[in-house]
């Protein structure tokens, strides 16, 4: 249910409704699981951006990075790419993928 809750928030975020993405996540229970660990902290990171809280969006990325290097999830690579570039370029259209 974590998994299908995050790719939601994505969902409202690319519909531009922040505040149900919001609440969403809010919704999200803490995982020991890397896997959802990563996820909950990319989609963190796209919703303080979507808020234009762009210190909390990096500070999502940095966890969601750091896990990834610890645990050896290379899948989530392109996704904390994706939004490493969306931080240093806000003005440019979302690519709201993991």
């Amino acid at each position: 249910m974590q998994e299908v809750r995050c790719h939601l928030v994505l969902v409202l975020l690319a519909q531009g409704q922040v505040e149900a993405a919001q609440i969403e996540w809010n919704a999200l229970t803490e995982s020991n699981d890397p896997k959802q660990y990563i996820e909950q902290n990319l989609v963190g990171g796209w919703l303080g951006r979507a808020r234009g809280d762009l210190r909390a969006a990096e500070e999502y990325l940095r966890w969601a990075r750091e896990r990834m290097e610890v645990s050896g999830y290379a899948l989530y690579a392109n996704g904390v790419t994706r939004l490493e570039s969306a931080l240093r370029n806000p003005s440019q259209p979302a690519d709201l993928r993991f």
